[in-house]
């Protein structure tokens, strides 16, 4: 069951997220806009966690430090892992400021007077050092792929199981000849 917090800014994945056949209930959580449990190793259960930012929630609490002194202490305390989901399509322009695409070919700054390096580092830090994954999706549509994607990854087979990142590769002992060399 994925919950999602019924205020507004997450409420409007409700009805997606059952399209797309996951079961879903609007909640009040305390902290993130979306939570599940995942299956842990040993057949333990993770608390995992969701906090969504369009860009400019996310620029606005970036400057109030509503993030990073509130927020980010409540996910990290409520959930064994949590994400910071960022939802935009964005850029830096040529004086280095963060704009975002309106409309097909239409771009804006960002209000909040946040320059595109100063986001990058904010998110760099929050990740690295503050715990958060963090995740950008362009759409409504994408943040509904990937957080069906996150929650099977969750709930399909528990964490040990995972393994891709044990992949071994093999380097082939024999080379094909390049056509510059066999000329």
């Amino acid at each position: 069951m994925i919950f999602i917090d019924r205020r507004i800014g997450s409420n409007d994945l409700l009805q997606p997220l059952r399209e797309k056949g996951f079961e879903a209930e609007l909640v009040e959580l305390d902290f993130g806009d979306i939570a599940f449990e995942g299956k842990g190793p040993k057949g333990t259960t993770l608390n995992i966690g969701v906090e969504l930012k369009v860009l400019g929630d996310l620029i606005n609490s970036l400057r109030t430090g509503r993030l990073a002194g509130h927020q980010l202490p409540g996910l990290l305390k409520t959930y064994d892992f949590s994400w910071l989901l960022v939802e935009g399509q964005w850029r830096a322009n040529a004086a280095g400021q963060v704009i975002t695409q309106k409309r097909r070919g239409l771009w804006s700054v960002i209000p909040g007077k946040m320059s595109a390096s100063e986001l990058d580092k904010q998110l760099l830090t929050l990740e690295l050092c503050g715990g958060l994954h963090v995740a950008h999706t362009h759409t409504r549509a994408d943040t509904v792929r990937f957080l069906g994607n996150l929650y099977r990854w969750w709930t399909d087979r528990d964490l040990a199981s995972h393994t891709s990142h044990l992949a071994l590769h093999v380097s082939p002992t024999v080379y094909a000849i390049s056509p510059f060399r066999a000329a």
